[in-house]
């Protein structure tokens, strides 16, 4: 017993002597730098990151994570913003970079480039930015930009309409271009105005029907020619696989398309819709702006002035069979003269009577498991130069696109916030005085005390 007792120590003694030698001979550095290197490429290949921050406000939600998951491309993200200027406390670079890394850790093909508009005017300039800080963001050939100030939910609602690509293609049959082409210097707004919202326009010719065969989001339609049975057809055909449209309707509408019209049961009134009942001083225009927006997706809380330069009344009585829901979003009041005045009399607006007439019309069904929607403006000029200049066209526009191609789907993120922490204190309780006075008088005592007792036990000793 005792012999295996000794041996025991003896063990002990050699184990310990063997750790003393690593510690206090070279083969410890060697040992620690191995282990050294060995975290570091450990660490390299495995990425492992927690949020302890309150409420998890350094991570993004679930929603946004979901939809990275539904992006395998890479996204390339471009900020023009001067350079930081720390010493008057300009740090938006720095912010940009924190906001994005929190997308980059869940998508590490994301890549973002710093670029100044001063550094780079010529891309700037062919990336039409205006505003200082402005980002532009691309996925799979398609762009959307995007200015400050920037948070979650809306950087992430632009990312889910750059995954719909599909739904970004606007095609157009017909004609939409003014009566006078524009210069070089000044393109055309109807694409400046899509390109702006991510969306691109393929010209269709009326020959084919190169628009069953593309993917698209939506259809433009606006031919002043009558279409051939084989083309009318096609567009038939179109309708019939739940393709969305917008329709430019004037007085040749039910002529041109035929088959289209009766299905819609779509009416266009030959005259144009006068502002003023008698035409004073042999004015010609025919402008007219719009008086009512219905409550729909497409006109909620829109607030700006439409203007239509040749506006016919149009109205949708589709046979209750094809299941089309028709709604009148945009009504206008002309004057209508007093039938009782003289006709040698000019009418003034007082004496006129303001008559209202629907010049959009909206159309839903459901079709094949789809949502289908159409629609029709009774403007051909709509979407001509002269129209789209002013910012309230340029953004119906928009709105009809949006909802036609159900980009107005949103997410709704709420924002992470610090959570407030409160204590409840009962009436009448003396617990608020306790509080107050060990604050004010009784912690500070203790350390005083304790200090001169600390100060004579050191003189003592």
């Amino acid at each position: 017993m005792r012999s295996q007792h000794q041996q025991g120590l003896g063990m002990k003694l050699n184990q310990r002597s063997i750790f003393d030698w690593v510690m206090h001979t070279k083969a410890f550095l060697v040992i620690a730098l191995s282990i050294c290197l060995l975290l570091g490429y450990v660490a390299n290949q495995y990425f492992w990151r927690i949020d302890l921050t309150q409420n998890s406000r350094n991570s993004l939600s679930q929603q946004s994570i979901d939809l990275l998951a539904r992006m395998p491309s890479a996204i390339d993200v471009t900020v023009f913003a001067l350079k930081d200027d720390v010493t008057n406390g300009d740090k938006f670079r720095q912010s940009m970079l924190d906001f994005m890394a929190r997308y980059q850790r869940i998508k590490p093909n994301i890549t973002l480039n710093m670029l100044s508009a001063n550094d780079s005017p010529n891309l700037a300039r062919e990336e039409n930015i205006t505003v200082d800080g402005e980002m532009v963001v691309k996925y799979q050939q398609q762009s959307m930009r995007i200015i400050p100030p920037l948070n979650e939910e809306r950087f992430t609602n632009l990312l889910l309409k750059l995954s719909r690509a599909e739904s970004r293609h606007i095609g157009v049959l017909g004609s939409v271009e003014p009566l006078e082409q524009p210069s070089e210097e000044e393109p055309l707004l109807l694409k400046k105005t899509l390109n702006s919202q991510g969306y691109s326009i393929k010209k269709i010719a009326e020959s084919d029907g190169d628009f069953n065969a593309a993917h698209l989001g939506a259809l433009i339609l606006n031919s002043p020619k009558p279409m051939t049975a084989d083309q009318q057809a096609l567009l038939q055909q179109y309708i019939a696989r739940g393709g969305n449209l917008l329709l430019l309707a004037d007085s040749q509408t039910n002529n041109n398309f035929t088959a289209l019209s009766h299905q819609l049961g779509l009416t266009v009134n030959p005259q144009i819709i006068k502002q003023q009942a008698v035409n004073l001083d042999g004015d010609d225009h025919h402008e007219v702006y719009a008086n009512y927006y219905a409550q729909h997706a497409i006109t909620q809380q829109f607030s700006l002035k439409t203007i239509f330069y040749a506006a016919h009344e149009v109205t949708g009585k589709p046979a209750l069979a094809q299941g089309w829901k028709v709604t009148p979003l945009v009504l206008v009041a002309a004057a209508q003269a007093d039938p009782s005045q003289p006709a040698f009399q000019k009418a003034s607006l007082v004496e006129a009577m303001l008559v209202p007439h629907q010049v959009v019309l909206a159309y839903e069904r459901k079709i094949k498991e789809k949502v289908q929607r159409i629609v029709v403006i009774g403007d051909t000029r709509f979407l001509a130069q002269q129209s789209l200049k002013h910012v309230g066209n340029q953004q119906f526009v928009g709105n009809v696109l949006q909802w036609l191609t159900f980009d107005a789907i949103k997410l709704s993120i709420k924002p992470k916030r610090l959570m407030d922490v409160n204590l409840v204190v009962p009436e009448q309780s003396v617990l608020p005085k306790l509080i107050g006075y060990m604050v004010q008088y009784l912690i500070p005592a203790v350390l005083i005390l304790l200090t001169f007792f600390v100060l004579h036990r050191r003189r003592k000793s």
